[in-house]
C-alpha cells in the first residue's frame, strides 16, 4: 500500500486548480474559454456563471429562452 502524505491546504488546490488563468497565460486562457459560454438572465446586469459547450449542446433549444437566458461565448460572439 503505498505511503500517505498529508497535503497542505495550498498543495490540495494546486494540485487541483487547472484552470488556466488569464494573468498567468493569456493563449492558454483564451483557447480554455473557447468551449465555455457565459449565462445571463434579463434584468441581472453581469452573467451570472459559464456553462460548457456540451452542456449548451446536449439541452434542446426550447430549454433555452433566447430572449430571457441568454447564452454568449466567452469570445463575445452571440
Amino acid at each position: 500500500m503505498p505511503e500517505r502524505r498529508h497535503c497542505s491546504g495550498y498543495e490540495i488546490v494546486a494540485r487541483v486548480d487547472t484552470w488556466p488563468y488569464y494573468d498567468d497565460d493569456p493563449a492558454a486562457y483564451r483557447e480554455f474559454m473557447r468551449d465555455y459560454f457565459a449565462f445571463a438572465i434579463e434584468g441581472i446586469p453581469r452573467p451570472i456563471g459559464l456553462i460548457h459547450r456540451d452542456v449548451v449542446d446536449a439541452l434542446p433549444l426550447r430549454v433555452w429562452q433566447h430572449e430571457r437566458f441568454p447564452v454568449y461565448s466567452a469570445a463575445g460572439d452571440r
